[in-house]
């Protein structure tokens, strides 16, 4: 049976590096890419770390019924497609999301044995270091995401998994070893 897996975290926790890092050690597993309405960041690739996307596309979809989640972020929003995830699923291959709080409640509504992993930065200290270095938000920006980012981590119990991203290619090991985990124990009830 095909997993779901849901990767969650405050924003500059280093989601999407641990995501490139851990994907090469994992097999059969699709990367949903999500559709956001702000500007790429430098280095970023369209439909690849995600899909830039107008304001009025994102609406449109929307009201069309073709997103499985979808939330506003700080201004900005940002969904998750439905028919890549279904068809992914189709074929029997995992899925990793990587979505905030609320998209995860949304999706374990409809796939609600979906695996939850929460990314943990070692503290709001160094979160807001690592936000201010990308150098892509304004004072005010920075104060909202930490804002966010404080009830974010509040919640985190009620992830099935929780990880510290202190060092990134130990964190991209562990990330990896907990969703193979699942994917064995998935894959051993399979076979009986």
């Amino acid at each position: 049976m095909a997993e779901i897996f849901i990767i969650s975290g405050p924003s500059g926790v280093g989601k999407d590096t641990l995501i490139k890092k851990m994907m090469p050690k994992l097999q059969n597993v699709f990367l949903s890419v999500s559709y956001t309405t702000r500007p790429p960041r430098k280095g970023e690739i369209d439909n690849v770390d995600y899909r830039f996307v107008s304001d009025s596309f994102f609406r449109e979809e929307i009201k069309n019924g073709n997103m499985l989640e979808y939330a506003d972020y700080c201004t900005v929003c940002y969904g998750t497609p439905k028919q890549p995830v279904e068809q992914a699923l189709k074929e029997g291959r995992h899925v990793i999301l990587k979505i905030e709080r609320a998209g995860m409640e949304s999706v374990k509504k409809v796939y609600k044995d979906a695996i939850t992993i929460f990314i943990a930065p070692p503290s709001l200290e160094e979160l807001r270091n690592r936000i201010i270095l990308r150098k892509t938000d304004s004072d005010r920006a920075i104060e909202d995401r930490m804002n966010k980012a404080k009830i974010e981590m509040e919640k985190c119990g009620d992830y099935m998994e929780i990880m510290i991203n202190d060092d990134i290619d130990t964190a991209a090991d562990k990330l990896a070893q907990i969703i193979n985990k699942y994917i064995e124990k998935s894959e051993r009830g399979a076979d009986k």
